[in-house]
């Protein structure tokens, strides 16, 4: 259901707490609370496939380059291996001793890394189902994990406040960032992997150098825990999602808050931006997501985008 430039996804019974967008943005994944996946096709934005197999919360989603694939993490402590176009599960990754609360894949669709709240990260083979090297240092739960696009790093985010750097695939630890007050819910690298961006507790979203490890900028105008972020493909922007029900979009530059997205009528949990920074989606409480098409928000094309990309988009808008 569309409202301006706002599409509702319904259908998850109940929180939905991830998703992610397919790299050629032929459809959205989401996990819920409800023990299950989705697959929603776009741009007709119809639920295709329900998951199911998982006998816990989803708590992450992350889809493969080819877009054939998708892993899942699931407070059951196991990551699953699914097929999109048939909904078939070809491989259970088995091996954390408490819930797991993130994952993230390789570009080459070879590895999979995963986080727990068992405090360890791993790294896994997909063909043989089996734990590679199994990473530790956090002393508290690890709630989020991302690899960066050249393949070189793993960034993880704890409860203990931290957020720790591991080479990869060696799984050495070679930088430890601090600076939250609170857990860290979510990190991301951005596209070109010079760029951290991180989500705690203590309200605010932080971007880090990742060559240096400082804090280039600390996001503040959340009023409640912030539970997500994501950046856009060109670095431009930032979002956010947060307990206080809203997305927000950051001028990643300057760290000015430039657009709020209320929408939603709980906490929002999730957050990811396509790769051709066109759609924003985001997941919460209120059982829904929502889909935010920035290329008919004028607001949105007039301050991010050159006007030779504005012409781009609006001729191409499938809209």
């Amino acid at each position: 259901m569309a409202t301006d430039d706002v599409i509702t996804l319904a259908g998850h019974t109940r929180y939905v707490l991830t998703c992610a967008i397919a790299h050629d943005q032929s459809f959205i994944v989401s996990g819920s609370y409800d023990n299950t996946l989705k697959v929603w096709q776009v741009p007709e934005y119809t639920c295709t496939q329900t998951l199911r197999g998982h006998s816990g919360i989803v708590w992450g989603c992350v889809i493969s380059r080819t877009n054939e694939y998708l892993v899942s993490a699931s407070d059951d402590k196991t990551l699953k291996w699914w097929h999109v176009a048939s909904g078939t599960c070809e491989q259970t990754l088995e091996g954390h001793t408490d819930y797991v609360y993130g994952c993230a894949l390789t570009t080459n669709d070879q590895h999979v890394v995963s986080c727990s709240w068992d405090k360890t990260l791993r790294i896994w083979d997909i063909q043989t189902a089996t734990t590679l090297h199994t990473l530790t240092g956090h002393t508290g739960e690890v709630y989020s994990c991302c690899l960066s696009r050249n393949n070189q790093w793993i960034a993880s985010g704890s409860r203990d406040q931290s957020i720790r750097l591991y080479h990869f695939p060696s799984g050495e630890c070679t930088r430890t960032l601090e600076g939250h007050t609170d857990a860290v819910m979510c990190c991301t690298f951005s596209g070109d992997s010079t760029l951290l961006i991180s989500a705690s507790y203590d309200q605010s979203v932080r971007v880090w150098n990742v060559a240096t490890g400082t804090c280039e900028q600390i996001l503040r105008g959340h009023h409640d825990l912030v539970h997500c972020c994501a950046i856009s493909a060109g670095n431009d922007f930032i979002v956010s999602g947060s307990g206080d029900k809203t997305v927000k979009v950051w001028n990643t530059s300057t760290g000015e808050c430039i657009l709020t997205l209320d929408h939603h009528t709980n906490s929002v949990w999730g957050c990811c931006i396509s790769s051709d920074d066109t759609l924003i989606v985001s997941a919460s409480g209120d059982k829904t997501l929502k889909v935010f098409q920035t290329v008919s928000n004028f607001f949105f094309l007039i301050f991010f985008f050159s006007p030779l990309y504005v012409n781009k988009l609006i001729y191409s808008n499938p809209w």
